[in-house]
C-alpha cells in the first residue's frame, strides 16, 4: 500500500510541471477541475471537456476577461494551437486576460466557462 501512496504522491508533485488545471464552471454554478497536458491541443481540451460532462455537443468554452463583465474570449476548437500557447496569449499581454483563481501556496488553477446550451439565472 505504500508503493501506491508513494506513486501517488509523485504524480500530484509533478503533475502542476506538466499539466494545466483548469476548474470548469457551469452556468449553473456548478464546477470541477479538468487536468491537460501542457502540450495537448485546444480540441483535446474540448474533449476532455466533453468527456467528462457527458456531452455530445459543447456550444463553447471561453473565460471571461477580470475587471471586462461583458467581455469573455472563446476558447478556439482547433487541434493547430496548443494549451500552452493559448495559456500565455492570455497572460503575457496587458491587460491580463487569465489569472490564477487561488492566492499562493496553491496551485495555479485557472478557470474555463463552458456553454452547454443549458442556461439558468446563476451567470
Amino acid at each position: 500500500m505504500n508503493l501506491y501512496h508513494d506513486k501517488l504522491n509523485e504524480h500530484i508533485t509533478e503533475m502542476h510541471s506538466r499539466m494545466f488545471t483548469f476548474e470548469v464552471t457551469k452556468y449553473c454554478g456548478y464546477s470541477t477541475f479538468i487536468f491537460m497536458y501542457k502540450d495537448e491541443t485546444l480540441i483535446d481540451l474540448y474533449n476532455r471537456v466533453s468527456h467528462h460532462f457527458g456531452l455530445m455537443d459543447i456550444k463553447k468554452l471561453f473565460i471571461k476577461i477580470p475587471n471586462y463583465d461583458d467581455d469573455d474570449i472563446t476558447v478556439p476548437i482547433t487541434g493547430l494551437k496548443t494549451i500552452r500557447s493559448f495559456i500565455n496569449d492570455q497572460i503575457c499581454c496587458n491587460p491580463v486576460k487569465m489569472v490564477p483563481l487561488y492566492n499562493l501556496p496553491a496551485p495555479v488553477v485557472y478557470r474555463i466557462y463552458l456553454d452547454d446550451g443549458y442556461h439558468t439565472n446563476h451567470t
